[in-house]
């Protein structure tokens, strides 16, 4: 993608570059409010914040009412005719209709930027009014925020346009704030405002009829911008999402999305296994593991979220590879109970290391986390020679320092930490230090300096290690998502069997050996030669056999085989495919699929029956080296470094360059004795 791409948008051939818009919009010499009154509490939030102490309004505020006279001591004008001057950001107080009305002659006063206020376009089905607001701003050039936009406040760029109130000083910073509510918009703000974060922005977005934000979003990426927080309720289209996510990602900017209201929409796809798999949250989430988006349930994850990763600098830390240490048992098992359920790397120390921890005879004993024990209270020289192999470990890049009670008061405690500290930085890894149970009450501001990790209690400490671990796995790639060919049909066939193998016969896959029982043959002729056990399956171009009851296993003899011709053939009048029965240890699952607008998918994880349900990881195509590493790695570990499986995951991933291809479904994959990958089943769908 070229620079120039990176924050536009387009209507009738024409291009916005909404970074220069947004820089026009924070020189504004004036805010002008349309439909002020006294009478609403609206305008009395909005005068709050321009005449804030804080972030005062230095330029002009004019004030336009049909019924003139003052309001809060401004004499307004009855119309926008009757303003003098520039207009500057101009906030419209009044309704759908009247909004409408005033686009024609905001058109021509050229203003730095709108902001809706009203409802009452596409949330109430009005979607012609919103379409109305949508092309006014790409064809002006004007940034529009709203409809049911609460404003914005900068700090970074000493604007505050805010209908609304954020609690503490707000003091200029790199971290963004963008959410559809303005209610969450508020307490977000208010939030990181109280937790000290450097706030370079705020917007409340509303109804988002063209600032969305993904559109707003990617025009901040290159001004002064060090992390984004999200609240989103409609992701909206999946590659706009994907886009902003790779942007971001190769702009070194951090996203943290608390994504709320979704569902299990169905998609556009045609049935198979991989379709299933590729529902909103799923590809969401696929899309987020990729790129280093950290997702989030609720604002106050949302927060320390950011609150760590502006501790860190902003920067990625080899792998997010995590090694803990405590020396408390007990906190140290509490917090590995809940790393447990969360995807975060916790790698085993080198022999080295464990070596140098507890010594040749005991190095067994040796985990990550890692239990100091409490006696070294008093050997200092020793605490600080454990804690340079943990931190010396390759397999760590970010190293967690579990205090139970880090009391600031008692020497031994700061002495350990800073010490620890000391020792992670050093190494060129992120130190962390945080406690097992919320003791804010020993919250001392920069006693460990700014670029320290500090949280309190185990849900802040698991929130804040997520955030620098899942920031660090991302991985841009090379090449743009969604660059593959568009399918040009929605109507699809299911291949199977032969058909199948013939579409992938490039591939290093061993086919189990097969007999075919047609309808007008003698099952028992056919099969005898077959080495039993066996498995039947009905040729009826089912998307799922083995849902549909067209798969029989552990078929022991020929008569047993015969009989499953029988009931088969009753079942679905097809022709029978037998196959010789794989001996192996795990069934593995790798699909390929396109959303509903077209873009390629890869699927991977545990195979078998019921793959819907399992723990399976998605990722946008193209894949780069790395990102195949980290999907591999995370979700079919045993086979992550199998070489002739890595050859088939990106051959397969090369034949979704065939727009007839929509879907290919192999399930299962198992290593055999020989140490080959078998498909012992397998579809494709193909555009008709």
């Amino acid at each position: 993608m070229e620079d120039a791409e990176l924050s536009t948008d387009t209507l009738a051939g024409t291009a916005v570059d909404w970074r220069e818009a947004l820089a026009h919009m924070w020189e504004t010499p004036a805010v002008t409010l349309v439909g002020a009154n006294e009478t609403g509490g609206t305008t009395g939030w909005i005068m709050r914040s321009l005449r804030d102490s804080t972030i005062p309004f230095p330029g002009t505020i004019n004030i336009v009412s049909r019924r003139g006279g003052t309001v809060y001591g401004i004499e307004a004008a009855t119309s926008l005719a009757e303003v003098p001057g520039e207009l500057g950001i101009v906030w419209l107080l009044v309704g759908a209709e009247a909004s409408l009305g005033l686009l024609d002659e905001l058109a021509e006063r050229r203003p730095h930027a709108v902001i809706v206020f009203s409802g009452g376009f596409a949330e109430a089905g009005n979607h012609d009014g919103q379409r109305e607001l949508r092309e006014w701003s790409l064809r002006t050039g004007i940034p529009l925020f709203g409809p049911q936009s609460l404003g914005f406040i900068s700090p970074h760029h000493g604007v505050n346009v805010l209908d609304g109130n954020v609690r503490g000083v707000p003091r200029p910073g790199g971290v963004a704030l963008l959410a559809q509510s303005g209610s969450i918009a508020m307490a977000a703000a208010s939030a990181a405002s109280e937790a000290g974060i450097g706030l370079h922005s705020v917007f409340a977005l509303g109804g988002s009829a063209v600032m969305d934000y993904h559109t707003l979003g990617r025009a901040l990426l290159d001004d002064g911008v060090g992390a984004i927080g999200l609240y989103v309720e409609d992701i909206g289209e999946l590659g706009d999402f994907a886009r902003f996510a790779q942007d971001a990602t190769r702009a070194g900017v951090p996203l943290v999305m608390l994504l709320a209201g979704l569902s299990e929409r169905g998609k556009a796809i045609a049935a198979s296994h991989t379709g299933a798999i590729g529902s909103d949250h799923r590809l969401i989430l696929g899309i987020a593991e990729q790129f280093g988006v950290v997702t989030v349930s609720n604002v106050d994850d949302l927060i320390s979220s950011l609150q760590a990763l502006e501790s860190a600098g902003y920067r990625t830390f080899g792998s997010g590879r995590v090694g803990v240490f405590a020396g408390s048992g007990g906190a140290l098992i509490s917090l590995s109970d809940q790393l447990a359920a969360t995807n975060i790397e916790l790698p085993p120390f080198e022999r080295e290391t464990a070596v140098t921890l507890l010594g040749e005879d005991s190095a067994h004993l040796v985990y990550n986390p890692f239990d100091m024990g409490a006696g070294l209270l008093g050997k200092p020289d020793e605490f600080e020679r454990r804690v340079a192999a943990i931190v010396k470990d390759p397999n760590v890049d970010i190293v967690v320092h579990l205090f139970d009670i880090p009391d600031p008061t008692i020497a031994a405690h700061v002495r350990w930490a800073q010490a620890a500290i000391d020792l992670t930085v050093e190494q060129g890894k992120q130190p962390m230090l945080a406690t097992g149970a919320d003791r804010r009450e020993f919250r001392v501001p920069d006693l460990y300096g700014p670029d320290v990790t500090i949280a309190f209690g185990s849900a802040q400490t698991i929130a804040k290690i997520r955030a620098l671990s899942t920031w660090s796995r991302g991985d841009a790639g090379d090449a743009d998502v969604g660059g593959f060919p568009r399918p040009t049909s929605s109507t699809t066939r299911v291949v199977v069997d032969e058909d199948v193998r013939e579409i992938l016969a490039g591939l290093p896959l061993r086919w189990p050996q097969e007999w075919r029982v047609a309808r007008g043959d003698n099952a028992a002729e056919v099969l005898a030669t077959a080495n039993f056990p066996l498995v039947a399956k009905a040729a009826a171009g089912l998307a799922h056999r083995a849902n549909a009851g067209g798969v029989l296993t552990q078929i022991p003899n020929l008569d047993a085989a015969v009989a499953a011709v029988d009931y088969l053939r009753a079942l679905f009048d097809s022709d029978i495919v037998f196959s010789e029965r794989v001996a192996f240890e795990e069934e593995l699952f790798v699909g390929l699929s396109r959303s509903a607008d077209g873009t390629p998918f890869i699927a991977v994880g545990p195979g078998g029956s019921g793959v819907e349900d399992k723990r399976i990881g998605v990722r946008l195509l193209p894949l780069s080296d790395r990102q195949r590493d980290m999907l591999l790695r995370d979700y079919v570990p045993s086979v992550a470094d199998h070489a002739g499986f890595r050859t088939i995951v990106t051959a397969l991933e090369a034949l979704m360059q065939d727009p007839a291809i929509e879907s290919i479904d192999l399930n299962p994959l198992v290593i055999d004795r020989q140490g080959d990958v078998a498909a012992l089943d397998a579809k494709v769908h193909l555009f008709t």
